[in-house]
């Protein structure tokens, strides 16, 4: 991992003076991979677990195990950069396309128009389905990333702004302001933004009045929801290799302890692990261009 001393996620389910949504029992570490003859893919898998089970399975997916405790060895997120050598800074085409593989009883209606089996026996399938489309998108001082997500219930937005100067990144996960800070090298902590302090979401008028009356402390004292660490150690080519670790806080409400697969992965966990996975992107075309 990077150089950073970043504080640990803080299981902080009995704080009363944190909102119930924040107050998180879990921290489930997920895993950002990739395979050495594909640089333009990479994968997140929902656990250490679930990543070790997919080695051990010489990388094979489409295989009948692969239905047992709950999709273990099954990546939970493939991120596609198709313009990994080009320039893309327009909005009206993807940046990269993420998908999703989902667990569900072979009965039940397929999660998406489009999506296609990796496995399947008589009671449970696995389906990949388009998930996400990012949108890159540069004005002025400021890149933008907008996250299209398909749900059931219709297309969900994310917007996440980047300073042209900065690796620091903001945006909102519900009613919540966070932000993507860097802690060292490679390594980065998203906090929840506390709301006297300024975002790049907001207008210049209004960073600008909250960066007056803000203080170091605001900052210090903010709530860690995820951590991105990478994986810095291993110098030798692999065939599959673990990028960076990211641990991401969950609530007692929302989550199973006891689940490593596809199954009961939150909402804002995957969102932020599609953050994560382009965030993988990101570091290493800076890495490439400042070599």
């Amino acid at each position: 991992m990077g150089n950073s001393s970043s504080r640990p996620i803080i299981c902080n389910e009995h704080d009363e003076t944190v909102s119930p949504s924040l107050r998180f029992s879990r921290q489930r570490e997920m895993v950002v991979a990739s395979i050495f003859t594909n640089l333009s893919t990479i994968m997140i898998f929902p656990s250490e677990h679930s990543f070790d089970r997919y080695k051990k399975s010489g990388r094979k997916i489409r295989i009948q195990s692969n239905l047992e405790n709950d999709g273990l060895g099954v990546p939970l997120l493939e991120c596609d950069d198709k313009f990994l050598s080009q320039t893309v800074s327009g909005a009206s085409k993807p940046r990269y396309r993420i998908y999703k593989n989902v667990l569900q009883p072979e009965a039940q209606k397929p999660p998406h128009p489009n999506c296609s089996i990796v496995c399947e026996d008589k009671t449970r399938a696995i389906y990949r389905m388009p998930f996400c489309e990012v949108y890159k998108e540069i004005r002025g001082t400021r890149t933008s990333y907008r996250y299209v997500f398909y749900t059931p219930d219709g297309l969900q937005e994310v917007l996440l702004k980047r300073h042209r100067f900065s690796q620091n990144m903001d945006t909102r996960l519900g009613e919540w302001n966070v932000g993507w800070r860097l802690r060292g090298s490679g390594d980065f902590d998203l906090k929840v933004i506390p709301a006297n302090m300024p975002t790049l979401l907001e207008d210049k008028e209004i960073r600008k009045a909250k960066k007056a009356s803000s203080t170091r402390e605001d900052a210090t004292d903010a709530i860690l929801w995820a951590k991105y660490l990478e994986n810095s150690g291993l110098s030798m080519p692999q065939m599959v290799r673990k990028r960076v670790s990211l641990h991401v806080g969950e609530t007692s409400f929302e989550t199973d302890a006891a689940a490593y697969g596809l199954i009961g992965v939150p909402w804002f966990s995957q969102v932020i692990a599609c953050m994560g996975m382009v965030l993988c992107f990101l570091e290493t075309e800076e890495r490439l261009q400042s070599t």
